[in-house]
């Protein structure tokens, strides 16, 4: 998971993109899928700043000009929620720093089933603004396959019987 921040004008807004190869799947006999994010404090800014909800939207990538983002790729570079087309949202209460975010449905599943042939990028963002004040919102952050205790971002996909 590649995590890009926002500089100016709202320093604690972050992006996060990662990938899966898919290609290995045979997508007739799937029955189900969903993706899980693993909640990890970040450690920066105020839960006071935040509405008791936030909700984070996941989006798949469909701008094939952005498909070939790496972890040097910036702000302006990476892919964006602009660049895709929203999956869903997870609801994040503004207390909640830890545990499992699960986003699975139909829209999740046609998505993976239309871009079978090779790798499928997920974008992150944040969709609510924080509430006005001098110091910075909480960051929600999720784990990547480099956190030393929870694993990073996960596809799972259940199978027909």
């Amino acid at each position: 998971m590649t995590v890009k921040r926002k500089r100016e004008p709202i320093p604690h807004e972050r992006r996060s993109f990662f990938a899966f190869d898919i290609s290995g799947i045979n997508w007739e006999q799937v029955d189900t899928a969903r993706i899980r994010l693993n909640q990890v404090p970040s450690g920066i800014g105020f839960a006071t700043r935040l509405p008791k909800i936030s909700f984070v939207g996941l989006y798949g990538l469909t701008n094939s000009a952005k498909s070939e983002w790496d972890q040097d790729s910036t702000w302006e570079t990476g892919p964006s929620m602009e660049d895709g087309v929203k999956l869903g949202a997870l609801e994040i209460p503004r207390s909640e720093q830890r545990g499992s975010r699960i986003l699975e449905n139909d829209t999740l599943l046609e998505f993976l089933k239309a871009h079978k042939e090779g790798t499928v990028t997920f974008i992150i963002e944040r969709e609510v603004s924080p509430i006005d004040g001098s110091v910075p919102s909480l960051v929600h952050a999720f784990a990547s396959d480099l956190h030393p205790e929870v694993s990073g971002p996960a596809l799972e996909i259940t199978l027909k019987e």
